[in-house]
Order: structure tokens, then sequence, then C-alpha cells
């Protein structure tokens, strides 16, 4: 009987200790399991915005990345008044002998007359002591292309802390006042809106570098050569990827081969001698190009009155003429021999601008500063095809960085 009162005096305190231990587990097991649902629930919320999805209207704050900052999409820059003119009449960068093309005209607001402008949290947060802007123009020969083109080197470096403004530019179309004259407007006031912007939003000292793709490198180093001194932010490196530096034919010559990245000029000349390197120029072709270039001033029978059994006639008046303008815009010919650093970046098989771009650009630019990396295997879209072009990729992509620290900071 004893024994049996004994078991159940057992059985009971063992059953009051379980009874102790569970609610002990379930005290503390509640918080961790609160935690956890509340992270689950939070990691369902984060999710990168599809950047294929775009915002139409302009100004709308989206996230381009959570983590990263936001996105400020489609914001005007539409060309007014505030803007003074690149190109007018007595000044020393127009001294054509016919009408000016843009004749101070206020261009109607189009459009495409828009940027976008990444901003990282880190420079949100810094505010006054930003990393600075890069300002990157998307490729397309003029004829075509988008901002949306380049979008990933907007992404790219905004999210190592650099503001970035994405600009797009208008198309070419063979109106008179669409011209390389006109682009040049729209990068200064594409800047001139983005420092007011960015004031608005409480940045005050900015630093800023300008770049692109193509025809976008080209009116990079065309926009510092002609108009740099008149950018609202000013301009301390340019980043140069497979840009042309001249639209005369006589300059752009391909290569079925891959050259030595070490040519020098009588090199070149001997190249071009031997007819090893071949000529890029396609006559009417290439003159309706030219003309297009320039806002289309001349008609077509002009053009070809510029022709001699399909050849170009430089001896003719109105070839002159064109060849005149055109010069305006070559880089070689405005850019000085110590300049901003440059940072450029060619391909050895490039079969759209030719390969003489780089050699010609390296010879001309005598500063230490510049840097210059040639992709023997690549074409114009600068796609590594070997692991060494991937390396100097890479390499080149680190040198922007350390130029943005150095001079953006």
């Amino acid at each position: 009987m004893e024994e049996t009162n004994y078991e159940k005096i057992k059985d009971t305190k063992k059953k009051k200790t379980d009874e102790r231990n569970i609610i002990y587990y379930i005290l503390i097991g509640i918080p961790f399991t609160i935690s956890f649902l509340i992270a689950f629930i939070l990691l369902l919320k984060i999710k990168p915005i599809d950047l294929t999805k775009k915002k139409e209207d302009g100004g709308f704050i989206e996230k381009w990345y959570d983590y990263y900052g936001i996105k400020l999409s489609n914001l005007s820059y539409s060309i007014d008044k505030k803007i003074k003119n690149s190109f007018s009449k007595g000044q020393k960068n127009y001294d054509f002998n016919f009408e000016n093309i843009n004749n101070n005209q206020d261009y109607d607001e189009i459009s495409n007359n828009i940027y976008d402008m990444y901003i990282p949290y880190s420079a949100i947060e810094k505010k006054k002591q930003t990393n600075g802007v890069i300002f990157w123009i998307h490729g397309g020969f003029f004829f075509s292309g988008k901002k949306s083109d380049i979008e990933s080197f907007c992404i790219r470096y905004a999210k190592l802390g650099y503001i970035t403004v994405n600009i797009e530019l208008s198309l070419l179309k063979g109106k008179n006042q669409h011209s390389i004259f006109k682009l040049m407007d729209e990068i200064n006031s594409a800047i001139y809106h983005s420092n007011k912007k960015l004031k608005e939003l409480g940045f005050t000292y900015l630093k800023g570098a300008i770049g692109g793709y193509s025809s976008g490198a080209y009116l990079s180093l065309l926009y510092y050569s002609l108009c740099g001194s008149q950018s609202e932010i000013q301009i301390f490196f340019i980043i140069n990827l497979a840009g042309f530096l001249s639209i005369n034919p006589n300059n752009i010559y391909l290569s079925n081969n891959i050259l030595n990245e070490n040519l020098n000029k009588g090199d070149i000349d001997n190249l071009i001698k031997n007819k090893t390197l071949i000529s890029f120029n396609y006559h009417i072709e290439w003159l309706k190009y030219m003309n297009g270039f320039i806002g289309s001033k001349y008609k077509e029978t002009n053009l070809n009155d510029m022709l001699i059994k399909n050849k170009i006639n430089e001896n003719n008046n109105e070839y002159k003429e064109l060849s005149k303008i055109i010069k305006k815009t070559d880089i070689l010919s405005l850019m000085s021999d110590y300049t901003i650093p440059i940072l450029s970046l060619y391909g050895g098989m490039d079969k759209d601008i030719g390969i003489l771009p780089y050699f010609y650009l390296k010879h001309k630019l005598k500063g230490s500063f510049n840097e210059f990396v040639f992709l023997k295997n690549s074409t114009h879209n600068l796609y590594p095809e070997n692991e060494e072009d991937l390396n100097k990729t890479r390499s080149f992509h680190t040198k922007i960085l350390a130029y943005a620290k150095n001079f953006l900071s």
C-alpha cells in the first residue's frame, strides 16, 4: 500500500515537472517563432524591382533596387531660353559661310528630351559629401538608340555610390533643327537640369564625369571639347567606350586582321599605303550620313554634284564647305594634347568605326593620367571574346572607380 502511494506521488511530481518544462519551452520558443515569421515576411517584401516595367509619368520616384537607392524616371530637360546656344553666329566655334543651323531658336519640348537619375542611399545619407555625378550617353550612330541601352552602366556605378544620370538625346531624322549642334545644346541642358534637380534634393557640391558608348562616347568627347566651359557641373574625366573621333570618311579604316596595339603613326601610314587597312569611304551613302549629321543642309542633288564617277570630288566647293563643318566636330582637331583624363576602351576587330581611333587618340594625348585598353579579339560591342579580353575589361572598370574616387570625391 505504501509502495503504491509512493508511486502515485512520484508520478504526480513527474507530471508537474513535465508541465513546467513544456511551459518553459513554449515561453522560450514564442519569441524565436515571432522573429522567424517577421524575417520571413520581410524577405517576401524585399524583391528587386523589374526594371523592364517602366513608369511613364515624368519624375515618378521608383525603387531601382531596394538595397541600393532610388531612380527618378523620365525627368524633362527641355531646351529653353535659360540655356545658351552652343553654336551662334559670331562665336568662336561657329564661322561657317551659311546661315546658322540653330539660328538661336528655342527648341520645342519633345518626348525624348528626358533623362533618368539614379541616386544611391549612400549619397542621400552623405548629401554634401557625395562622391559625384557620372553622366552617361547612349549610342546608336545618332539615328537610333535610347537611354535604356546604357542603363546597366548607370546601375553599376550607382550601386557603388555615385549618382548617375542617363541622358536620352534626339535622333537625327533629317530635319533641319536636328543636328550635331542641337545635341550639344541638349547635353548642356540635361546637365543644367540635373544640377538644378540635385540642388533641390539637397546636394550642393558636385563634381562630374561624362561618358558613353559608340556615338555616345564621341558626343562626350565633343561636348567637353566644345562646351565643357559652359557645363553647370564641372567635368573632371571622360569615359570613352568605342567612341569614334571623326565622321570624315578619310579617317575611317577597317582591318581584317588583329593588329598590334603598340603601332606607331608610321606603322599606320604604311598599313594604309599597303592597303592592309581598308577605307570606309562609301561615297554617296557616307555623304548622306555627313549631311544628316549637320542637319540635312544639302539636298540629294547637291550631294550627287559632289561626286565624280561615284567617288567624292574633294575639289567641289560644296564638299569643301561640308568638310569645313565636319572638321569643327573632329575630336583630334579640337582636342589639345593635354586635357582632362580620358579612359578609353576599344575592340581590335571593330567593323563599325574601324580600329584607328584607339591609335590616333593614344598618339594625340600626352598626359600621364589617360588610360587606353585594347581588346584584341573584340568587336564594336566590346564583348570579351577570351579570358585575356575579359580580364582587361574588368581592369578597365576598376580604373573608372579609381578615377571616380580620385577626382569626384
